[in-house]
């Protein structure tokens, strides 16, 4: 069900900001606490809980009327969940603005937000995003374009063993642009998806944000590869800084969940690019029967369930 001020007969507005939540009552108050701080105008805010259970639907829905209206809020609650590339399909469809503010419920929002929105306006980018730091000030990196060598040498431990032994750990520094320091807007081709802005005719042109065959990891990582096959430049802006907390959907999932969904998504991205799927695939069976083995002690009861979803989710791809 959709619910808001504006969600039968929607103006147009300059930025939808879309937020997907899932038993993250803490985050998405601080978040929303933080947006009512802004002085924004001329836009929506769109909020899809994906069920939760934690009481984050009852909190949304508790919001009381002048908050809404300030904020532009619609809220869809859906009865199962369908992951974050379903939800922000279905925030897309309600979504009026010129610009989609895609970002995670963990996010603080600050006056920088104005700021990316001017340079949105101001430029002819279709892909904005700023530099994501932790609470400490922490940056986070945006990276570049997943092949078959940088998803095995970064993304499974038996790549990253085998990457520090052999090329002194070159494709973990060759993946991350951490190693350069930029001052001005620069082009990336993976920004961190947890908090960017899309032009809303760019969304048309690539068909969907989120691809619903990778319904929570690899979906933004499809989108950027999507984008660079249409020639569609992506910008990073240093200078505007938000902060992200790391790691939200671990706390949420079980980790043997987290690790049979990440592996089966890694697969289906590489055979969808072309990024060598077979061969990657024997590499993560690999990697998720030895992985345990390399720690130099017993791999514990959890490490042992994670490996044997990894295998799973690998091989069910």
């Amino acid at each position: 069900m959709i619910f808001g001020p504006s969600a039968k007969n929607p103006d147009s507005k300059v930025l939808s900001i879309l937020i997907v939540t899932w038993n993250c009552r803490i985050h998405i108050s601080n978040c929303i606490e933080s947006l009512q701080r802004l002085g924004l105008e001329n836009f929506e805010t769109i909020i899809v809980d994906n069920h939760s259970t934690d009481g984050t639907a009852e909190l949304l829905a508790a919001i009381d009327t002048q908050t809404r209206n300030k904020l532009g809020l619609k809220l869809v609650f859906q009865n199962f969940n369908g992951g974050l590339s379903q939800a922000s399909d279905v925030g897309i469809r309600v979504a009026s603005g010129k610009w989609v503010l895609s970002c995670n419920p963990d996010i603080i929002f600050n006056e920088d937000v104005n700021k990316m929105l001017e340079y949105a306006q101001s430029h002819n980018f279709p892909i904005l995003a700023p530099q994501l730091i932790t609470a400490d000030g922490t940056p986070q990196y945006c990276m570049r374009r997943f092949t078959f060598t940088r998803l095995f040498f970064t993304l499974t431990r038996l790549g990253r063993i085998l990457g520090r032994i052999v090329a002194q750990d070159f494709f973990g520094r060759d993946l991350y642009y951490n190693y350069e320091t930029f001052v001005k807007p620069v082009l990336v081709e993976h920004p961190v998806a947890s908090f960017f802005m899309i032009n809303r005719d760019a969304v048309q042109q690539l068909g969907c944000l989120f691809s619903l065959d990778l319904p929570i990891y690899f979906g933004d990582t499809d989108l950027f590869s999507r984008a660079m096959m249409q020639n569609m430049h992506m910008v990073f802006l240093p200078a505007i800084k938000v902060t992200h907390r790391i790691g939200y959907v671990k706390t949420v999932l079980h980790p043997e969940v987290q690790q049979f969904l990440f592996t089966n998504s890694m697969i289906r991205y590489a055979s969808k690019w072309g990024s060598f799927p077979r061969m990657l695939t024997l590499l993560v069976v690999f990697d998720a029967i030895l992985a345990p083995l390399t720690h130099g002690r017993l791999p514990s009861r959890v490490e042992i369930l994670c490996s044997a979803y990894r295998l799973k989710g690998a091989i069910l791809a």
